[in-house]
């Protein structure tokens, strides 16, 4: 598989994005059947509605502000940050959600660019009544928290790229991206398996790899595929020079984040970078991840 070199991941082009899709509700579902509300003590799931009516999963966890927002990488959904949640739940509303053609939210959208996805995300905020947030977005969700960052920033105290923002300023010619894509769409399967271990070291617990396969497997193929097409089509610099919030990055030593470049569009910007892991360092390393987490946000509320 070719791939290229990526801004808003680890591996290039390849960790520009991740992993897990499984259920949804169908297009024609009621409102009252897509958002079905659970509540106790600690936690809250719901469904938010957004701008093109797709009904959006989320759960709240804990309480506390700034409330600690997870959206996730292509292909996955916000189970895979269970590790931040039982991390800092006791202290912080911790959000996770499902994007659109994702896990239990709705995969009934025509278009999969980032304006849609940046939607999802405020939707879920307006949704859960956030008055102050990081958000956090995994591989292709960092350019989607920023855009929502930009849209509504005045709820929020920073973006924080996880393994992404490696350059703010990539842009990929079309027979670029044709050539990334083809093998997708002639064999999903091995190419999902193959595009999993491209962004793994060799040394990955077999149980974290199987697990990543799996939910790449189970995705709908359609939307994911379109969602990678979209994202590596669109240059996002302008949605970074639009930032009015700052951004950080927690990323892997894989390929080098251009520091002083990025901070040409956005002067805040710094980055935390975790030895040896993957594109997928909070489950990979989550104690380690959780750390950086907590030292970031802390950073964020001391204006630093």
């Amino acid at each position: 598989m070719k791939t290229a070199k990526g801004f808003i991941t680890a591996a290039a082009l390849v960790a520009l994005f991740s992993l897990l899709v499984s259920c949804q509700k169908e297009a024609d579902d009621s409102a009252d059947a897509t958002k079905d509300t659970m509540q106790n003590a600690s936690v809250m799931i719901d469904s938010a509605i957004s701008t093109d009516s797709v009904p959006i999963y989320y759960e709240v966890h804990g309480s506390g502000e700034p409330a600690l927002v997870f959206a996730h990488g292509w292909g996955i959904n916000g189970g895979f940050f269970n590790h931040q949640i039982e991390a800092f739940d006791d202290s912080f509303t911790v959000i996770v959600m499902d994007l659109a053609g994702h896990g239990r939210s709705g995969h009934n959208r025509t278009g999969w660019g980032t304006s849609k996805y940046a939607a999802d995300i405020n939707a879920v905020l307006d949704a859960a009544q956030v008055n102050q947030a990081v958000l956090f977005g995994h591989s292709m969700s960092g350019v989607f928290v920023a855009a929502a960052a930009a849209a509504k920033p005045e709820r929020i105290l920073g973006v924080v790229g996880i393994d992404t923002y490696q350059s703010f300023r990539e842009s990929y010619p079309r027979a670029q991206v044709d050539s990334f894509l083809a093998p997708f769409r002639v064999d999903f399967d091995s190419a999902v398996a193959e595009f999993a271990w491209m962004m793994l070291p060799k040394t990955t617990d077999t149980a974290v790899a199987n697990r990543i396969i799996a939910e790449f497997r189970r995705g709908d193929q359609e939307p994911l595929i379109e969602t990678l097409d979209s994202l590596l089509s669109t240059d996002a610099s302008s949605i970074f020079a639009s930032l009015q919030v700052p951004a950080r990055a927690i990323n892997a030593d894989t390929y080098p984040t251009q520091v002083d470049s990025n901070r040409t569009l956005v002067p805040s910007f710094d980055v935390k970078i975790m030895q040896g892991v993957g594109h997928f360092p909070f489950i990979e390393r989550p104690e380690e991840f959780n750390r950086l987490v907590r030292e970031t946000v802390a950073e964020l509320q001391a204006g630093k």
